[in-house]
């Protein structure tokens, strides 16, 4: 691997193989970036088209050769897919109800859908204690972009750290919560599982040197997670959800 994000890409393309039935499956990638995610799955030997509304994401992906769609979601009908996978994009759209719908619609009977999200409202104070102490050790090596961190981008010396989070996501960006995106999903699909999983890490990998080294610093940073919040020092925020469409009766 030679970029940091390239390791998470391998991180979801690794739970995807065991939650999805073997290859060849039609697999629409909702939110698919630069591709990285859709190129290891069309390795794998599925079938992937890659959605999403940035024209540079677009050409990204077709440069790696991946089947490319420019649109919104849920306004972009289609149909006849086993898999709709939402990669980090579902927590955005609104209104959430109009894109699961949407998701179910473009399902073959008994279709698959996957998301790979996170639940911004599980972070607590000891969590961002180890986000904030994992970022100033990085920075203090020089290993990170110098960029100011999101959340500290107003001044906010009266609000605590958590507070910050909340509002940084709740209300600034208005990301839906992991508990209204489960809901949602449970409307249109049987829900098969429900995981928590690192997701952190994925913040500091956006700064890290976008090389060799990189990637090695951010598979280190995702083991550093999943031993913290396997030990219960901190909440796994990240969330999968797996859910099969209902077949008419």
């Amino acid at each position: 691997m030679s970029h940091p994000l390239d390791v998470a890409a391998r991180d979801s393309a690794d739970f995807l193989a065991e939650a999805l039935p073997p290859a060849p499956l039609a697999v629409l990638e909702v939110g698919a970036g630069a591709g990285r995610l859709a190129a290891l799955l069309a390795a794998r030997g599925y079938r992937v088209s890659g959605l999403d509304h940035d024209p540079a994401a677009v050409a990204a992906m077709r440069r790696r050769g991946v089947t490319a769609i420019e649109a919104d979601f849920p306004s972009y009908e289609t149909h006849g897919f086993d898999v709709v996978l939402f990669s980090r994009v579902l927590h955005h759209l609104s209104p959430l109800a109009a894109a699961v719908a949407r998701a179910r619609a473009a399902l073959v009977p008994g279709g698959i859908v996957v998301a790979e999200e996170f639940a911004f409202e599980r972070v607590d104070p000891a969590t961002l204690r180890w986000l904030d102490a994992l970022r100033a050790e990085l920075g203090a090596l020089g290993e990170l972009a110098p960029v100011a961190d999101a959340r500290d981008a107003e001044p906010a010396e009266s609000r605590a750290p958590l507070e910050r989070w909340l509002e940084h996501h709740r209300d600034v960006h208005q990301v839906h919560p992991g508990e209204a995106m489960v809901r949602a999903l449970e409307r249109e699909f049987v829900i098969e599982r429900v995981l928590a999983a690192p997701y952190l890490y994925r913040y500091l990998a956006d700064e890290l040197a976008p090389d060799a080294r990189g990637a090695d610093r951010a598979a280190e940073l995702l083991e550093r997670e999943r031993r913290a919040s396997a030990s219960s020092e901190i909440r796994a925020v990240g969330l999968r959800v797996v859910g099969r469409a209902r077949v008419p009766a």
